[in-house]
């Protein structure tokens, strides 16, 4: 069995990497994952035999050569968190995105999913409920955590954040083991350029 999910990979913004420092500065009250790890995620697909990552990564390229979906630069807006009322304590830190790009994440995210629906039955019970976010930490500590927290989401609202580039999409397998999750990408889509049609050059 293989653990997979469906990922737009990203590297942060300078003002981006400075909310993730403050939050990696918070010691063993927060998980932060690695900054070669960061993504957003598609689709997660959960654990399925060794046997279909191929037909995955098939459909993958299918859909992206039917659609032809585009790169893109999406906008940083704000540091937020689930849940998101504050009588909670916080579970995730994550930076949001513009309208824009939460329209593509989730017009990608329902194609893959009508895609992978269609192609086996056995994972057509997939969450449809994406929330397009770029998550940067997980609270293990909530209640120490809470102070700290909101501090760090009122030291940045309002701020830009500047911009990250989504340039492919990626199926990724991953291993869960102590120190957190390693992840090894088993199929790349390389976005087409604004404009591209794919067509060949005469």
């Amino acid at each position: 069995m293989v653990r997979l999910f469906i990922a737009i990979p990203i590297e942060l913004s300078e003002a981006g990497m400075a909310v993730y420092e403050d939050l990696e500065a918070l010691g063993d009250l927060v998980r932060v994952p690695s900054t070669e790890n960061l993504h957003l995620t598609l689709r997660f697909i959960g654990e399925v035999p060794n046997t279909f990552v191929e037909p995955i990564a098939d459909t993958l390229t299918e859909l992206h050569e039917e659609y032809n979906f585009e790169s893109r630069l999406m906008e940083l807006r704000g540091v937020s968190r689930f849940p998101s009322s504050r009588k909670k304590p916080a579970r995730v830190v994550f930076l949001t995105l513009d309208e824009d790009s939460e329209h593509f994440i989730i017009d990608v995210s329902e194609k893959i999913t009508a895609a992978l629906e269609e192609m086996s039955p056995s994972i057509d019970r997939l969450d449809r409920n994406v929330v397009p976010h770029l998550t940067l930490a997980r609270v293990k500590d909530q209640e120490k955590a809470a102070n700290n927290i909101e501090k760090i989401m009122k030291k940045y609202e309002g701020q830009a954040l500047g911009h990250v580039k989504a340039d492919r999409i990626e199926l990724i397998a991953s291993t869960l083991t102590g120190g957190g999750a390693f992840y090894t990408t088993q199929h790349e889509l390389e976005l087409a350029l604004p404009g591209d049609m794919g067509l060949d050059e005469a």
